[in-house]
């Protein structure tokens, strides 16, 4: 890829990377659409047998692989473009296939980080009293209890919301890529050079408000209609508009992380 200079030259490469890769954009859409559909009738697997336990688990299973199959090759294709190189999407699929067992382990990680996270999340409201009294003492004025858990509810749904997710992020790249190496030292010091990016939380934070604030907003905006079969269209209008923006947010992302990860290489071009 031909280096560019300009303040946004990072962001131009990135969207350049996405808007050039619509056959993986298509690949998200539908791939997402149909793990969707199975996870669905996978909540209707009855448990009345040993049988239809082991099929519950194995589809489970199944399904688990398979996501990690799909964003596993869409990190795996976008690094392997920012790097110049020549590989088709086909090889970061099977590349990424070898690699769900990684992907498995950060998982494993990132769900307890969030448990954690969340953990802490239902503490709040019975130490917000606490909190509060010691904050009346420490600033000698006084501190509503109400205030200190409405902050301390913020703070937990940025961290879980935001903070997490553009921390993992950048490991399940690794992950990706380079497999159980990928959470071993040096996968852990490319996700940190990322993390000192000033830009990458800039625009992780840009394309997180893509990617759930406006399809969020899309689904709840409802336009006034004079019947319920007037509002269908509509809402089938605003569904798929709404996937479709959160799709495009991902493939951004997977971007914006596999032009930092290259970047982040020892004498690698960095901007911002």
């Amino acid at each position: 890829m031909t280096p560019r200079s300009g303040i946004f030259r990072l962001e131009r490469e990135v969207i350049a990377a996405g808007w050039r890769n619509k056959g993986l954009w298509l690949l998200q859409v539908g791939g997402n659409a149909v793990l969707a559909g199975i996870a669905y009738a996978w909540l209707w697997i009855p448990d009345r047998t040993p049988w239809h336990l082991v099929e519950s688990a194995l589809l489970g299973l199944g399904l688990v692989a398979a996501v990690f199959w799909l964003h596993g090759a869409t990190f795996a294709r976008f690094l392997s473009l920012h790097r110049e190189g020549r590989e088709g999407l086909g090889a970061a699929l099977r590349r990424a296939g070898t690699h769900i067992p990684a992907l498995t382990c950060w998982a494993v990680v990132s769900g307890l980080t969030l448990g954690v996270i969340t953990g802490v999340g239902t503490c709040v409201p019975g130490a917000s009293a606490r909190l509060a009294s010691a904050a009346t003492l420490a600033l000698r004025r006084p501190v509503s209890p109400m205030l200190i858990g409405g902050l301390g509810e913020a703070f937990i749904h940025a961290a879980v919301w935001f903070f997490a997710p553009a921390f993992l992020l950048p490991l399940a790249l690794q992950s990706a890529e380079h497999g159980l190496r990928g959470m071993s030292w040096k996968g852990l010091r490319t996700a940190w050079s990322i993390f000192r990016r000033g830009r990458y939380w800039l625009d992780f934070l840009l394309l997180l408000v893509l990617g759930s604030y406006v399809p969020t907003a899309l689904l709840r905006w409802v336009p006034e209609a004079e019947s319920l079969a007037s509002q269908a269209p509509s809402l089938a209008l605003r569904l798929l508009l709404a996937y479709a923006t959160a799709v495009t947010a991902w493939i951004f992302l997977a971007s914006l992380l596999g032009r930092l990860s290259v970047e982040a290489r020892p004498g690698a071009e960095t901007t911002g």
